[in-house]
This record gives C-alpha cells, structure tokens and sequence, in this order.
C-alpha cells in the first residue's frame, strides 16, 4: 500500500511505501502529476489515484501548546513570544504572536500614584517608568514582599 502524506493542502503530497519516500503527487488545475523515480503519471481526479491503492492521509494541523506560564512564572492569558530580559532579570511575552507590546510573567509590586499596587502581568513600560519589586510566583508573595526591600527601593 502506498501513503500519500500531505504537505501542501491540496497542491503537494509525499508517496511513501514502508515508511520510505518513494515519491510525489502534484497538483496544478485540477490535474494530478505523479512522479515515482523517473516516471511521470497523469491523473484528472483523486479518485482515481484511490483505486490504484494510494490513501491519502488527513491533514494534521500542529497547533502550538497552550502556554500560561512564561519561565515558571504565572500569566491570565496565552504567552507567545517568551523571553527572559537579562537585564532586568524578568520573563516577558507578547500576549499576540505579531504584537509589539511586551508584558512581564508574575506578580509584581508597582510604585504608581505615590503608592504600591500589587499587579499580575504589568506591561513592560510600566516597569521600565516605574520602581517595582518581583517578579512573584503568586500574589500572597507579592503581598508579603517585605517592609525593609521596598524602603531599600525608595
């Protein structure tokens, strides 16, 4: 039996006999070309590739996993894009695969309006402006950040 696995949906397959590549089938205008070796086969219709014992597989589609975490740290949505920021020692991710706006993982301690907000995935910029302690695996972390780091922050 030989197994067509698709490549391009509809356009390009890869004919395999016991799990060796044998071959191809291309597809242009409704037209088949089928190639084994150095012959060349001309079909009009997948039917009747089917009877001359090819099955085709299914198209798979890999989708990648659902990431909530970025480098053990927790996020509210799905991460794409993660990083680790060297420099400021955070992970950071995009919420979008093509966004530009960056988000830190955890839980963190923000110094804004002359007082300390504790706040899950705070944008980049926020932290960048803004004094900050963390990042936390978890909120009660963040709560009991102690008294001493935030004045030595100050």
């Amino acid at each position: 039996m030989i197994i067509a696995k698709p490549i391009i949906k509809n356009e390009f397959w890869i004919l395999q006999k016991n799990q060796e590549k044998i071959g191809n089938i291309e597809s242009k205008n409704n037209i088949f070309t089928i190639t084994i070796g150095n012959r060349k086969f001309v079909a009009n219709n997948l039917q009747s590739l089917k009877k001359n014992n090819i099955v085709f597989e299914k198209v798979t589609v890999n989708r990648p996993c659902a990431i909530t975490q970025v480098y053990g740290y927790p996020t509210d949505c799905l991460a794409y894009n993660p990083i680790w920021d060297v420099k400021k020692r955070i992970p950071l991710f995009t919420k979008r695969k093509k966004s530009r706006c960056w988000f830190a993982a955890g839980w963190y301690k923000i110094y804004q309006k002359d007082q300390w907000q504790i706040v899950q995935n705070p944008k980049l910029i926020s932290i960048k402006r803004n004094r900050y302690l963390g990042p936390y695996h978890d909120k009660q972390s963040a709560s009991l950040a102690e008294a001493q780091s935030i004045e030595d922050t100050l």
